[in-house]
């Protein structure tokens, strides 16, 4: 009788969790890196950004993320790992839309913080696991949440 499947990734990976890493971050079928889109606005790039990610956790490589973002203390190296490798890259980007924000006047220079580029992220993985990823749900998060966090104080 053949051994089950998880006794059988010894060849180039020592452990299922270099297996998984390996398909999150394979060229073809992993997460490629994130680029900046260029909509001309700050609610344009992050609604872009935010459907991009939305759509990626619909397909097998975002479905295999929920259980390694949840389930951080079982495999903390893992979550680690895709967090670097993963989460940090979109998050550089968010905070690039902000950048670029706070030159065209839409964003107050203290919102570029790691800590306001991941509440997007955050929310939208919580949103995902719930079923509310449509894109007039992702509109919302941005113009409710995000941008009233990130606006010039002047305009609070």
């Amino acid at each position: 009788m053949p051994a089950p499947a998880r006794h059988r990734c010894t060849g180039r990976w020592s452990t299922t969790g270099e297996l998984v890493l390996a398909a999150l971050t394979d060229p073809e079928a992993g997460f490629e890196p994130p680029t900046a889109p260029t909509t001309g606005t700050v609610a344009g790039d992050l609604r872009a950004v935010l459907t991009a990610f939305a759509a990626a956790l619909d397909e097998p490589r975002g479905r295999a993320l929920e259980p390694i973002m949840t389930r951080r203390r079982d495999h903390p190296e893992l979550f680690w790992t895709v967090q670097q490798r993963v989460i940090e890259p979109l998050m550089d980007v968010i905070l690039g839309v902000l950048r670029a924000g706070v030159e065209r006047g839409e964003v107050d220079r203290d919102a570029l913080t790691p800590r306001v580029a991941a509440v997007g992220l955050q929310l939208l993985v919580l949103e995902h696991m719930a079923g509310r990823t449509d894109p007039g749900n992702i509109a919302a998060m941005v113009d409710e949440i995000l941008l009233p966090l990130t606006r010039p104080r002047t305009y609070r």
